[in-house]
């Protein structure tokens, strides 16, 4: 935010009752890799850190009519309005590559940033939604169905650092907790199905 400062309204108060300007003063800047101006490139040498792969399930109102499937294919789902998210989003990069393996044209009905959004687009019984079957994990949605997709598709969750930088001990907990959420959802999922 320091760096940003000449293009930001540092006399805007924050909800700590502060300005902007003094809450980025003296900030020390962690983790530079996040935040890039061009004339600083990212390392050229990434490292991944795999944490988990969701499959896309397809997400609609518990009373749909495709909720009595036990799978949908895209010829199902190109019968009803779809929810999509925005281009260049992943997520909706895959729902794009699930529809054109078929042959089908989608114009979405509705298109939103955030999943969330797009989930309670679903509630409201005002379409489809393609979403990582890990969004259905809690009971946050209790008027959802969700069914998985023929054919089928992934998305891996994960994170990236430059090479050489060492995790921190609270990055690495974070990523091993994810894992065993990831982990117990899959548990779950296999005990469900059938």
């Amino acid at each position: 935010m320091n760096r940003l400062g000449d293009k930001l309204d540092l006399s805007a108060l924050t909800v700590a009752g502060i300005t902007m300007g003094e809450a980025v003063k003296d900030a020390e800047i962690y983790n530079d890799d996040v935040i890039k101006f061009l004339h600083t490139p990212v390392s050229s040498q990434l490292i991944e850190h795999p944490i988990c792969n969701f499959v896309f399930d397809a997400v609609f109102h518990k009373t749909h009519p495709l909720a009595a499937q036990k799978v949908v294919t895209a010829v199902d789902l190109a019968q009803f309005p779809i929810i999509a998210l925005y281009q260049g989003q992943i997520g909706r990069t895959r729902q794009d590559e699930f529809f054109k393996s078929q042959n089908i044209d989608i114009i979405p009905q509705f298109e939103t940033s955030p999943s969330i959004v797009a989930l309670s687009l679903c509630q409201q019984n005002f379409g489809i939604a393609l979403m990582p079957s890990v969004y259905m994990m809690s009971n946050q949605y209790p008027n959802l169905a969700s069914r998985p997709i023929d054919p089928m598709r992934n998305i891996n969750f994960g994170a990236v650092t430059a090479e050489g930088q060492k995790l921190f001990d609270l990055q690495q907990e974070f990523f091993i907790e994810l894992k065993n959420i990831a982990d117990d959802w899959h548990s779950f999922k296999k005990t469900n199905q059938g």
